[in-house]
C-alpha cells in the first residue's frame, strides 16, 4: 500500500492506525524525524524522491539527519515521475531515469555509494513485496476468495477477486511495484471494470 501524505501527519497516522494494516510505503516523504519514527514504529517504509534534493538551505541539516535516521531495512528511493524532478532538473518533467540523482543525494547523506544504496533499496522492495504477497493471501482467505480473473490494462495485470471484496491487486511487472486498493464491500463502484 502506498500512502502520500503532505501537511496531514496526524490525520494520516490516525487513518493508518484505524485501518490496522502496516505493510506499505510512505511515498514522497515530506516530514521530519519524529514523524518518520512514528511510521517506522508501525512497520512502514519511507520513500524519498526528487523533492529531497531541493531542500531549503535552512532545512538541509534536518534533511541530512532524516536521511541518516531511516534504518537500512526501511529506506526506499523513487522518482514520483512525472512530478518533482530532482536537482538539476527541478521544474522539468520527471522520468524514472532521473532517480539516479535522488540516489546520489541520499547516498551522499548516508555516507555510502549510490550503487550500495540501490542494492539496499532492491532488497527492501523484495522484502516489501514478499510480505505483501503473504498479506494478500491472508486477505483472500478472509474474504473467501476462491477464484480470480486477470485483465491486462495498459501493461498492468489486474487481479480482482470474484468475491466483490473490493480488493484489487495491480502489478507492474517491469518495476516489480504493487498497489492495492481496498474499498468497502458495500461500494457499488468497482474501479477498473467497464
Amino acid at each position: 500500500m502506498l500512502v502520500h501524505s503532505r501537511d496531514a501527519f496526524e490525520d494520516t497516522l490516525d487513518c493508518i492506525k484505524n485501518v490496522g494494516y502496516n505493510n506499505g510505503v510512505i511515498h514522497c516523504y515530506s516530514y521530519g524525524i519524529e514523524e518518520a519514527r512514528a511510521f517506522l514504529d508501525l512497520g512502514w517504509y519511507i520513500a524519498f524522491g526528487g523533492g529531497t534534493t531541493y531542500t531549503k538551505k535552512s532545512k538541509m541539516e534536518d534533511m541530512m539527519a532524516l536521511l541518516k535516521f531511516v534504518p537500512d531495512d526501511r529506506i526506499l528511493g523513487e522518482t514520483d515521475a512525472p512530478y518533482l524532478a530532482p536537482v538539476p532538473f527541478r521544474g522539468q518533467t520527471n522520468t524514472p531515469v532521473l532517480v539516479e540523482h535522488v540516489y546520489n543525494f541520499v547516498a551522499q547523506a548516508r555516507g555510502t555509494s549510490a550503487e550500495s544504496l540501490s542494492a539496499l533499496v532492491d532488497k527492501n522492495i523484495d522484502s516489501l513485496i514478499t510480505d505483501f504477497d503473504k498479506d494478500i493471501a491472508i486477505l483472500c482467505e478472509h474474504y473467501k476468495v476462491k477464484d480470480n480473473f486477470t485483465r491486462n490494462i495498459e501493461g498492468y495485470d489486474m487481479y480482482r477477486p470474484s468475491c466483490n471484496s473490493g480488493v484489487f491487486i495491480i502489478s507492474d511487472k517491469i518495476k516489480k511495484g504493487t498497489v492495492v486498493v481496498l474499498t468497502s464491500k458495500n461500494n457499488k463502484k468497482q474501479g477498473g471494470q467497464k
